[in-house]
């Protein structure tokens, strides 16, 4: 009975110690920031609305957000150069303006709970931020946009609530009045007590970051170490270590801004739009074929559709009464080159998802124009017909670019059609292109 009673009482004191050798004290808990990396969770699409409403919800503190500026000088969320891997569009993102850049979807890649989210601008995004009062790391992927970040900044009064880090760090030390705690990052092996007091000491931030896993040890043994800010993919990990209870509720409508267009649309119109889609310049070409996609159906298909087969002429359109300042012609006669009219047709003709365009838009694939097979491609996803799998079965089995079979496997993955899941298994097992692979898995894991 004795022995018995002696393992119960050897056996609480072990647990204690083990406890509290590792238990995170309640004031540091209090204390550590938990930062949602891309400032999503696990399970949300990164530098969305969406993501950072439920992140907020279960209670970090801050956001890291990636900061890119468009052809039109806007300033986006978005992680990569390009919208490829995030949006169900294409192009680098300084090549495309903002208009266009919103009539992806930046949501749907993650699940069909996020349609419709869009890449939101940055003036959004602080000014969400102001409104919960949380932390952001502004990860400043390009280089000239600093002084234009911080008049945002200071704009929206977020001084004190921003890391000034990386590009942003020599703006920081060079303009006055920016004062507030400097976010220092240290690797794990460099965090050491005495590292620690050191930044406390000059009242600045201990930061650690945690990536690509969701080890609770690692994560309880930094905060332990009494660190800041912790940067992590898995917020909601490092959040329930914490014990953090959050009385955050989601806003029932997002911030978001959506392209308004309200046209009624007319023949005039359109055939003004059509001429400037021939005749340039070239961003007002691009920006006329976004117009002709919000206008009626009857009116702006059919005259797209005929641009598919454009081949550059030097006989102009009948002068048309000029209706919209931005499209007034040159002086000089301007042709922009036929591949990139084509281009735009195709691009439209998606955006407009009329499934009258399907077979034009087929018969234009056997076009040598990397380019424009990935606008048709993408414009086929967009509409979604069944009678495009085929077509798209043998792009991504047979085709020579890695990026239209990627854009292949996307468009599969939007029509859902039982007929392409051998064709994704066989391209996922043997094409040797990573990006294909991961379209193809991406695909293969969605609800058929």
């Amino acid at each position: 009975m004795l022995n018995k009673l002696s393992c119960k009482i050897f056996l609480i004191i072990l647990v204690f110690i083990i406890h509290s050798s590792t238990a995170i004290p309640a004031e540091l808990s209090k204390n550590i920031i938990i930062i949602a990396r891309h400032g999503s969770l696990e399970d949300t699409p990164e530098n969305t609305f969406a993501a950072f409403e439920k992140a907020i919800n279960i209670g970090v503190g801050g956001l890291e957000i990636d900061v890119r500026k468009t052809k039109d000088d806007k300033l986006i969320l978005m992680h990569d150069d390009t919208i490829d891997r995030t949006t169900d569009g294409k192009g680098y993102v300084n090549k495309l303006f903002y208009d266009e850049i919103k009539q992806y979807d930046a949501g749907a890649w993650k699940g069909e709970e996020f349609v419709g989210e869009k890449a939101p601008l940055l003036s959004d995004v602080l000014q969400f931020a102001k409104e919960k009062n949380i932390k952001i790391i502004l990860n400043v992927k390009e280089n000239g946009i600093e002084q234009k970040i911080l008049s945002f900044i200071r704009e929206y009064d977020m001084i004190n609530q921003i890391y000034f880090g990386g590009r942003l760090d020599a703006i920081r030390n060079t303009e006055i009045g920016i004062q507030g705690a400097q976010l220092i990052f240290f690797q794990p092996g460099e965090l050491t007590n005495d590292i620690i007091e050191f930044v406390h000491e000059k009242h600045n931030h201990v930061g650690t970051s945690l990536f690509g896993t969701d080890n609770r040890d690692k994560m309880e043994e930094r905060m332990i170490k009494g660190v800041d800010v912790i940067l992590t993919d898995y917020p909601s990990v490092a959040i329930d270590l914490l014990h953090y209870k959050t009385t955050n509720e989601p806003k029932n409508k997002k911030i978001k801004n959506e392209l308004q267009m309200e046209m009624n649309g007319n023949i005039e119109q359109v055939n003004v739009l059509i001429d400037t889609m021939i005749h340039g310049p070239p961003d007002n070409s691009r920006m006329a074929a976004l117009i002709l996609s919000a206008l009626p159906q009857e009116l702006s298909t059919h005259p797209l559709i005929e641009l598919l087969t454009y081949k550059k002429t030097r006989k102009r359109f009948n002068p048309i009464k000029k209706i919209i300042s931005i499209f007034k012609k040159e002086e000089k006669e301007i042709l922009i080159p036929a591949i990139i009219v084509k281009r735009n047709a195709a691009w439209s003709l998606g955006l407009i998802k009329d499934k009258r365009a399907v077979i034009p838009l087929i018969k234009q694939l056997e076009t040598d124009d990397s380019e424009l097979k990935r606008e048709i491609t993408l414009a086929l996803k967009r509409i979604a017909d069944k009678q495009t799998v085929p077509i798209l079965n043998k792009i991504l089995l047979s085709e020579e670019d890695p990026y239209v079979r990627y854009d292949a496997a996307r468009a599969l993955g939007e029509i859902k059609d039982s007929h392409s899941i051998y064709t994704l298994i066989t391209a996922l097992k043997n094409d040797n292109n990573w990006m294909v692979k991961g379209g193809c898995a991406g695909t293969l894991g969605k609800n058929w």
